[in-house]
């Protein structure tokens, strides 16, 4: 058996705990909305734009919220910071029905209030304890426990259909929270009873080392390795929306189209599993040209006049959205150590996430000016400029900051 199988024998339990508790995590919440779209509607008489802009509340609460999540990831012991967000975060999401029935703004303000308060559950925290307890499947596993979210694109849409119908908007809600503490929490309390403390002990091996956020800003590798997850924040959370009109534009059925949008989430999962089988035999910069050149030609395609070209262009955005967050854990702790990693992802993460809130606004101007076509154009533009950006960090990125067990070429 090889280091990497063994370490995932070894560690299986951690790492099933963290992909469940990232399922239930933040990620969850925003999956709820398009399902939920028409009651929000129908009961509230906001639009669906009103609904759609739910998101960029939470999206700000995180960007504001992920620096300081990560001060507490590099301090505090994993499992009682998580089993608190956890909890903070099942008690917001039975209060939204709540602020719902209050007014929009309160809803606003409850989104932006717990996207800051649980920013960690986005993966910052879930990727620091696999990154400290992973080597040589290192890049596996983040791709495993990142996989949570993508699953929670598929997982709430059907949970929010079957539930609304039959018991209505609260209980939808009601339920997430309690699926977050009778499901999560326990798995988490159980599954990370031996993750390691950031900081050692007194019993244990030291602190793990690793470059602080100051050092990190001096070396050129962080803006290399920041620019793709800018580009392509700039654009994901619209692609998400156009999908499935884009490919109704192209005379590809409703029901077709539903099941490409689908295959949106699939990739992403299959995106973040490949990226992470790759990390772990390769540098990650090279892992990246290929991914980013590939989909540059995948979005391409919708150039074409065929639906086969919008089918193509969508899921090669999905294997991007997983690969992305994927890679750039992982250079974080190759290039700088886990010792600061929480701070350094951290911001890293928030870049992403604030690029994703200014996205909207450019993608509405492409969509006016040129339509779906002209949105794809740019899409695909940003895919090889940030193939480019990491084609020159595969230049300068150096040995790992902590050598693996294992070679990568």
């Amino acid at each position: 058996m090889n280091s990497s199988s063994a370490e995932l024998r070894e560690n299986w339990g951690l790492l099933f705990s963290c992909t469940i508790g990232l399922l239930f995590g933040t990620a969850f919440l925003p999956y709820l909305l398009s399902p939920l779209a028409a009651v929000f509607t129908e009961k509230f008489g906001w639009t669906l734009s009103d609904v759609i802009r739910l998101m960029p509340f939470q999206a700000a609460g995180m960007m504001l919220g992920l620096p300081i999540a990560g001060v507490l990831a590099d301090r505090i012991a994993p499992r009682p910071l998580i089993l608190t967000t956890i909890a903070t975060l099942a008690v917001l999401s039975m209060c939204l029905p709540i602020a719902a029935q209050a007014g929009y703004w309160h809803m606003c303000t409850l989104f932006f209030v717990l996207g800051f308060l649980t920013s960690g559950l986005s993966g910052l925290y879930y990727t620091r304890v696999v990154g400290a307890v992973f080597n040589s499947a290192r890049g596996f596993a983040l791709g495993a426990t990142l996989s949570g979210a993508g699953l929670a694109g598929f997982v709430a849409p059907l949970y929010a259909h079957a539930v609304v119908d039959r018991f209505g908007l609260q209980a939808v809600y009601q339920g997430a929270g309690l699926m977050m503490l009778l499901v999560a929490l326990p798995i988490v309390f159980f599954g990370l009873t031996n993750a390691p403390h950031p900081r050692g002990s007194a019993t244990g091996p030291a602190r793990a080392a690793g470059l602080s956020l100051a050092e990190a800003a001096r070396d050129r590798r962080l803006y290399l390795m920041l620019a793709p997850p800018l580009a392509f924040g700039l654009v994901v959370s619209s692609l998400i929306v156009v999908i499935v009109p884009a490919l109704l534009d192209r005379g590809v059925d409703a029901g077709t189209a539903a099941m490409v949008a689908s295959l949106y989430g699939i990739s992403t999962v299959l995106g973040r599993l490949a990226s992470g089988w790759l990390l772990d035999r390769f540098r990650p910069a090279r892992v990246g040209v290929g991914i980013f050149a590939l989909a540059a030609v995948g979005t391409l395609a919708f150039q074409t006049d065929a639906a086969t070209g919008a089918i193509v262009a969508t899921i090669a955005i999905g294997l991007v959205n997983g690969a992305e967050i994927d890679i750039m854990s992982y250079m974080t702790i190759r290039y700088f150590g886990i010792g600061h990693y929480g701070r350094i992802f951290g911001v890293a993460y928030a870049v992403f996430v604030g690029a994703s809130m200014i996205g909207p606004f450019i993608a509405g101007g492409l969509l006016q000016h040129g339509g779906h076509a002209m949105l794809f154009l740019a899409t695909t533009l940003l895919f090889v400029t940030s193939a480019l950006f990491l084609l020159v960090l595969a230049g300068i990125e150096g040995e790992p900051f902590d050598a693996p067990s294992n070679p990568v070429h």
